[in-house]
């Protein structure tokens, strides 16, 4: 914002944004983002949680730091959300993810643009995995949603061998 603090706000995605994650429902966003300001002592103001003028309730009752009246320096409440942030967010915006198929004789390919699951495919052990072009074909489109979204963090942090083939959308 102008005065130099990271916000968060759960809103409707527009065609040329790319969100940090995503949810099906607007409630199930801002129960994840409440839980997010709670466990990282973000200040709900600056999450949009409250829009009561003056200081947030948080800061009266001293669970949060008082970043939106200016009571904590913009650096240090910033390195809270980035780290808040660092726990669902992607490396890249754009990749495919490699990995073990069903038999011997495949990959799996899971793609991500933009932030959002696109979709997933498999593709022969015999297919060039370097050629994006070609990965784009072999994608089935699925829907995204916050449990793949978790799904595929989780995956990706537990899995750190896996092979990430990174491409502009």
């Amino acid at each position: 914002d102008r005065n130099g603090y990271l916000n968060l706000e759960i809103k409707r995605i527009e065609e040329d944004e790319i969100p940090l994650t995503s949810f099906h429902f607007q409630k199930e966003g801002l129960e994840f983002l409440h839980t997010l300001a709670e466990q990282n002592a973000l200040c709900k103001k600056l999450c949009h949680l409250e829009t009561s003028p003056g200081a947030c309730f948080g800061s009266q009752v001293h669970s949060c730091s008082g970043a939106c009246i200016g009571n904590e320096e913009p650096d240090a409440y910033n390195l809270r959300v980035k780290k808040a942030i660092s726990s669902f967010q992607y490396r890249s915006p754009d990749f495919f993810i490699i990995d073990k198929g069903r038999s011997n004789n495949e990959r799996a390919v899971i793609k991500i643009a933009k932030g959002k699951y696109i979709g997933f495919g498999f593709v022969s052990n015999d297919s060039d995995c370097n050629s994006i072009d070609s990965l784009h074909d072999y994608i089935k489109a699925y829907k995204d949603n916050r449990d793949i979204q978790s799904i595929i963090h989780g995956y990706l942090i537990r899995n750190s061998n896996l092979k990430i083939v990174k491409f502009n959308d």
